[in-house]
C-alpha cells in the first residue's frame, strides 16, 4: 500500500515514562521472573541451577558468573547480578537472554531496572530480537544499545516501545556484559502488550466508547449532533457495532444491506483542530469484508479558518482488501502546513462495498529532532533502522514507506545502484529542507527507473504537493523500455516536481545531479508536443477560480545532464482554466535559477521555461540540443534554450553548441507572451535555426552583447523557416500578433563556413543598433531579407557594421551604417574571446548612444546583482551607452588597447570556487598586474593587491565574504587596464 507507515518507523523510540508507567500497570508482564524472586539463594549461578533448565526460562552464552543476589535490590528480595571477579571465567563477555512469544502486528511495553558499578570499563547492553517459527533472526526490533555508566550508577529506568513485524512469533530480550566489566545489576524486567489509553488523544470517541447501542445511526442519533463528534455525507448507515471489535465493547460499521441506501457513497468525517507547521502520528484499526468490489477510502484533508478546502495531506488511499480482512493497523505521519489550523480525517466507503469496521482512531501530537537515514543496496537490510552507514536501509521502497521530518537527511551509498522509483512523500520547512544526497566513497548513487518489477516508472524521483526538497549528489538514468500499467508510454523524466492541488509550493534545490538516458518507452505516432520527457520536470497544473497556486523558489545548478528524448530541464504553468483567474504572478512559477549545468546531447532543448515570473538562467554550457543521432526516440529539434510566456527574464553568460532541428532550433529564443526578457553576453556557434528569434505577442525581447559564429544554416522551401541571424516574426496562438519593442543591439554576428542565414523583422517598435556582421569565405547574411512594415514608428536601424556581403536590404534602412574590416583578435575562434577587436578595428566608436528601457526588477529578489541599465560588455569593460559612444559589436567598451591586453589574460577555470586562476601570455611574463573585484556595476567590492606570474600562471586568492555571482576581476596594470568577467560559486 503506498505511503504504508513502515513497521519499524513505527517503533519511534517513545520514552515517555509517564505514558509507559501508565500502560504498563494495565497488561501482563509475559517475562517469566522478571523480578527474579522465583530464586532462594544468592548464589544460584545460570550455569548450574534451574536458570539454565529453564525454571525460570532464562539461558546464559559465556562462562561468567550470572547469579539471583541479595546485595543491591531494586525491590523485594533479588536482583539479578553479573558478578565481578578475579576468576578467568571474568575475561569472557557473558549473555543472558529470554525467548517470549508474543503476537504478529501488536505493539509491546518493555522496562527494566539497572545499576552499574562506576568505572569507565563497564557495559552493560540490551537488545531485542525478531524470532520466526521459535528460531531467533539477526534483526533488532530494539537496537542493542548501551547504558551510560553516569547515569545508571544509582537504579534507573530502561524503557520503550516495539511494534512486532507481521512475520514474527516471538522475540528473544538480551543483556549483555563485557568481558572485564564490573558488575551489574537489572531487576524488574517488564514486557507487556501495549494497551493504548481511552483518551485517543485528539479523536473525540475513537474507540466508540461511547455509544451505548449497536443500531444507533448516524443519521438519526447522537453521532449526527456531535455527542462523539464525527459527521456523515451520504445516505448509507453506519452504526456503532457490537458485531466485530478489535477491542472494547464497540467498533464503528460501515453496513451492508440490500436496501437502496446502499446504493451511495458513504463518508464519515471528524474535523480536529491543530497547531500550524507540527507534526502528528494517526492510527487506526481496521477490518474489512472479503470481496472484490470492497472498497474502502481514507485520507487526511487540510483545514483553514475551520474550512476544509481541496488538500490532501494525506492522499486519500485505498485499503487492500486482502490485507485487511483480519484487524490490521493503518497509521502514518503529517506535519501541517504553516496556514493550517485543523485538519479533516475521511472515511470512504464505495457504492456497492461490503462491510468495514473501524476501530481506535487516534491522532496525536509528535516531537523528535531531525536524523540522517543511510541507505546501500549493496549492503543494506530494510529490517535495519537506517540511521548509521552499519545499519542502512536497502532498497528506495523502504525509503518510499518512512516518514521524515524537516530536516531529515536521506543519503544513499556511492557505488551502489538502486532499481525503482524514489518518491518523497513529506515536505520540509523554511531553514530545515528534507535533503536527499549521498555518503562513501566513488562514484554517484545511481537511481535507475526502469528495470523494475511491473514495468518501468515514468519518474526515477517524484515529487508531488510538497516543498522545501533539496537533491544533490546522485546519477539518475530512465531508458523505459517496459510499459508499466497506470503510465503513458511517450513519458520519462529524471526528476518530477508537480503540484496539482490548490496550493503554493516553495524552495526546491536540485544540485550535482547526473541525469542521462531519460527515454520513454516509444514516441512512435506522438505529436512533438505531446512527448512529454525531461532530465528535471517542475510542473504545475492550470489554475481554476479560487484555487490558484504556483511553485516558486527554484535553483537547478551544477547538474550534468545528457541523452534525453526531449528537455533538459522543463518548468511549466499550464495557466488558467478561464479568463479572469488570478493574476501574473500566482499563475506562473517564480523565482527560478537555472545555472552552471551542463546539458549535451538533449533530443529537445537543453531549458524550457514556460510561464514564469523572474527567471535567472545563466552560465549554462549547452552542446548538441534537438540530437538525433544516438537514439530514434530523440525527437531531434530544441533551440539551446527558450522562454514562453515569462516575465522578467534574463539569459547570460550561456555558451550554446549546436542546436538542430527543422523549426526553431536557435541559439536562444523569445517564443510568444514573453515580457522584459533579455538575452546577453552570451556565446553561440552552429545553431542550425539562427542566433535571434522573437516570436510574436511579446513586449519588450532584447539581444545585446552576444557573440553569434555560423549560426543559422538551415534551409528551407518556406522562408519563415530558412535559418536566420535575426528573426522577428508576429507568430502566436491562437493568433498572430506582432511583437512591441524589439531591441537588437551591440552583438557580433560572423559567419565564414560557406552559410547563408537570412533576416527577417517584422514588430512594432524594433531597434537595431550598433550590431557587427561579418561574412566570410562566400557566406552571406541577409541574402534574403524581408523587413514587414507597419504603421507607425515601426523600425529604426542605425549604426551597424557591415562586412563581406551583408544586406543590401538592410543597409538601405541603416541611417548611419558603418562599413570596414572589424580587426577580430582570432576570428574563427569557438570561443567569445577570438572576437575582441583590434586597436585598429573599423569598429572602435563607431557606434550609437541611446537610452535604453531599464530592467524592472534590477536589484531585487533573484536579481539582485542585475543593474537597471548594463554597465559592462561581454567582456567586463565598462560601458554607459546613454552618454559615451560605445564601440560595434558585443565589445562595447571604448579602450582599444585594453581590449588587446584582456585576449592575453585569460581565466584557466570558470566558475571560480576557490581562487581565481589566470594565464599571462609570454609578452607579460615581467608584467606587474594589480587586482580588484568590482561587482557588474563598477562598485569596487575586494582589494587584492599585486601580483606576478609564476611558470606564467597567476593566482589570485579573493578575500572572504564575496557570494555567489557574476563579478569582474578588474586588471591593472602600468600599460593597461581591464575587466575579465567570471562567475563565483562557493
Amino acid at each position: 500500500m503506498e505511503r504504508f507507515y513502515n513497521s519499524m518507523k513505527i517503533i519511534y523510540l517513545v520514552l515517555v515514562i509517564t505514558l509507559l508507567s501508565a500502560t504498563m500497570i494495565q497488561g501482563t508482564n509475559l517475562v517469566k521472573n522478571g523480578d527474579f524472586e522465583d530464586n532462594t539463594t544468592e548464589d544460584l549461578t545460570v550455569g548450574n541451577g534451574p536458570w539454565i533448565n529453564n525454571k525460570i526460562n532464562w539461558e546464559k552464552a559465556g562462562d561468567g558468573a550470572a547469579l539471583a543476589s541479595t546485595e543491591d535490590v531494586y525491590e523485594g528480595i533479588y536482583s539479578f547480578f553479573f558478578k565481578r571477579d578475579a576468576s578467568d571465567l571474568q575475561k569472557n563477555s557473558i549473555t543472558v537472554w529470554q525467548d517470549i512469544a508474543v503476537e504478529a502486528g501488536k505493539a509491546y511495553d518493555f522496562s527494566f531496572m539497572a545499576r552499574l558499578q562506576d568505572t569507565d570499563e563497564n557495559v552493560l547492553r540490551f537488545g531485542i530480537k525478531k524470532m520466526v517459527g521459535g528460531e531467533v533472526k539477526e534483526v533488532f526490533l530494539w537496537k542493542q544499545d548501551t547504558l551510560d555508566v553516569e547515569e545508571y550508577t544509582t537504579w534507573n529506568k530502561y524503557e520503550g516501545r516495539i511494534t512486532i513485524p507481521n512475520d514474527a512469533d516471538g522475540v528473544r530480550l538480551l543483556l549483555f556484559r563485557n568481558p572485564g566489566g564490573d558488575s551489574c545489576f537489572v531487576d524488574n524486567v517488564i514486557l507487556t502488550e501495549h494497551v493504548p489509553e481511552s483518551n485517543t488523544g485528539l479523536v473525540n470517541n475513537g474507540d466508540f466508547e461511547d455509544n451505548t447501542t449497536e443500531d444507533l445511526t448516524v443519521g438519526n442519533g447522537p453521532w449526527r449532533t456531535n455527542k462523539i463528534n464525527w459527521e456523515k455525507d451520504g445516505g448509507g448507515v453506519v452504526l456503532a457495532s457490537s458485531e466485530d471489535v478489535y477491542e472494547g465493547i464497540y467498533s464503528f460499521f460501515f453496513k451492508r444491506d440490500a436496501s437502496e441506501q446502499q446504493q451511495n457513497n458513504i463518508t464519515v468525517w471528524h474535523d480536529i483542530p491543530v497547531e500550524a507547521g507540527k507534526v502528528y502520528d494517526f492510527s487506526f484499526m481496521a477490518r474489512l469484508q472479503n470481496t472484490e468490489d470492497n472498497v474502502f477510502r481514507f485520507g487526511i484533508k487540510k483545514m483553514v479558518d475551520g474550512a476544509p478546502v481541496d488538500v490532501w495531506l494525506w492522499k486519500q488511499d485505498t485499503l487492500d482488501v486482502a490485507e485487511y480482512t483480519d484487524w490490521n493497523s493503518y497509521n502514518g505521519r503529517i506535519k501541517m502546513p504553516d496556514n493550517a489550523d485543523g485538519v479533516r480525517l475521511s472515511f470512504f466507503r464505495n457504492p456497492g462495498g461490503d462491510s468495514c469496521f473501524i476501530d481506535n482512531v487516534s491522532m496525536f501530537l509528535y516531537e523528535q529532532e531531525s536524523q540522517n537515514y543511510y541507505v546501500s543496496a549493496s549492503a543494506g537490510d530494510d529490517a535495519n533502522d537506517g540511521l548509521t552507514p552499519e545499519t542502512a536501509w536497502q532498497t528506495l521502497e523502504k525509503v518510499n514507506a518512512s516518514v521524515f521530518l524537516p530536516g531529515d537527511t536521506i543519503m544513499f551509498k556511492r557505488d551502489d545502484e538502486f532499481i525503482g522509483q524514489l518518491l518523497v512523500n513529506y515536505s520540509g520547512t523554511a531553514g530545515s529542507n528534507i535533503v536527499y544526497t549521498d555518503y562513501g566513497e566513488g562514484n554517484k548513487p545511481r537511481l535507475n527507473g526502469s528495470g523494475a518489477e511491473g514495468g518501468d516508472f515514468t519518474d526515477v524521483i517524484y515529487i508531488e504537493n510538497q516543498e522545501y526538497i533539496e537533491i544533490s549528489n546522485l546519477e539518475l538514468t530512465n531508458n523505459r523500455k517496459v510499459p508499466r500499467p497506470g503510465t503513458k508510454d511517450e513519458r520519462s523524466y529524471g526528476v518530477h516536481v508537480r503540484v496539482n492541488q490548490p496550493e503554493s509550493k516553495s524552495h526546491f534545490r536540485i544540485r550535482n545531479l547526473t541525469i542521462m538516458d531519460i527515454y520513454p518507452v516509444t514516441v512512435e505516432g506522438v505529436d512533438f508536443q505531446y512527448v512529454d520527457a525531461a532530465g528535471v520536470y517542475f510542473y504545475v497544473t492550470e489554475n481554476y477560480p479560487d484555487k490558484e497556486k504556483h511553485m516558486r523558489d527554484i535553483i537547478v545548478e551544477d547538474c550534468l545532464i545528457t541523452r534525453t528524448c526531449k528537455f533538459g530541464v522543463w518548468i511549466k504553468h499550464n495557466g488558467v482554466s478561464q479568463d479572469g483567474v488570478g493574476n501574473d504572478t500566482i499563475n506562473k512559477n517564480m523565482d527560478i535559477i537555472i545555472r552552471n549545468n551542463h546539458f549535451l546531447e538533449t533530443g529537445g532543448s537543453g531549458i524550457t521555461v514556460s510561464r514564469a515570473y523572474n527567471v535567472l538562467l545563466e552560465n549554462n554550457l549547452i552542446r548538441h540540443s534537438g540530437f538525433a543521432e544516438r537514439d530514434e526516440r530523440m525527437i531531434g529539434r530544441g533551440s539551446g534554450l527558450w522562454f514562453y510566456a515569462c516575465h522578467n527574464g534574463i539569459s547570460q553568460y550561456n555558451k550554446i553548441y549546436h542546436p538542430r532541428g527543422e523549426n526553431d532550433s536557435y541559439s536562444q529564443h523569445i517564443d510568444f507572451l514573453n515580457k522584459d526578457v533579455i538575452i546577453q553576453y552570451n556565446y553561440s556557434e552552429d545553431s542550425e535555426g539562427g542566433f535571434a528569434q522573437i516570436l510574436g505577442n511579446n513586449v519588450k525581447s532584447t539581444y545585446r552583447f552576444n557573440v553569434s559564429v555560423n549560426d543559422g544554416f538551415r534551409e528551407s522551401g518556406n522562408p519563415k523557416l530558412k535559418g536566420s541571424s535575426i528573426k522577428i516574426s508576429d507568430f502566436s496562438e491562437p493568433k498572430r500578433v506582432v511583437s512591441d519593442s524589439n531591441f537588437i543591439y551591440n552583438n557580433t554576428i560572423f559567419v565564414d563556413n560557406y552559410i547563408n542565414p537570412s533576416i527577417w523583422v517584422d514588430g512594432s517598435n524594433t531597434t537595431i543598433y550598433n550590431n557587427l556582421f561579418q561574412a566570410l569565405d562566400y557566406c552571406t547574411i541577409g541574402r534574403s531579407t524581408d523587413i514587414i512594415l507597419r504603421s507607425g514608428p515601426t523600425l529604426s536601424i542605425s549604426n551597424n557594421l557591415y562586412n563581406g556581403y551583408v544586406s543590401p536590404y538592410m543597409k538601405l534602412w541603416d541611417t548611419q551604417k558603418v562599413t570596414g574590416d572589424p580587426e577580430f583578435t582570432n576570428p574563427g575562434a569557438s570561443n567569445a574571446q577570438g572576437y575582441m577587436l583590434m586597436p585598429s578595428s573599423a569598429a572602435i566608436g563607431k557606434g550609437k548612444t541611446f537610452k535604453e528601457h531599464p530592467f524592472p526588477m534590477a536589484r531585487k529578489g533573484i536579481f539582485k546583482d542585475i543593474p537597471p541599465y548594463p554597465t559592462v560588455d561581454i567582456f567586463g569593460n565598462p560601458i554607459d551607452l546613454q552618454n559615451i559612444t560605445p564601440n560595434i559589436g558585443a565589445q562595447a567598451g571604448n579602450s582599444a588597447t585594453s581590449i588587446k591586453s584582456i585576449a592575453k589574460l585569460t581565466l584557466r577555470v570558470n566558475p571560480v570556487s576557490d581562487v581565481i586562476s589566470l594565464i599571462v601570455p609570454d609578452e607579460h611574463l615581467t608584467t606587474k598586474f594589480h587586482f580588484q573585484i568590482v561587482d557588474i556595476s563598477g562598485v569596487v567590492l575586494q582589494e587584492l593587491g599585486e601580483y606576478e606570474q609564476w611558470n606564467k600562471v597567476i593566482t589570485v586568492q579573493p578575500n572572504e565574504g564575496l557570494f555567489n555571482g557574476v563579478y569582474v576581476l578588474r586588471v591593472k596594470s602600468s600599460a593597461y587596464e581591464y575587466g575579465i568577467p567570471f562567475m563565483y560559486r562557493k
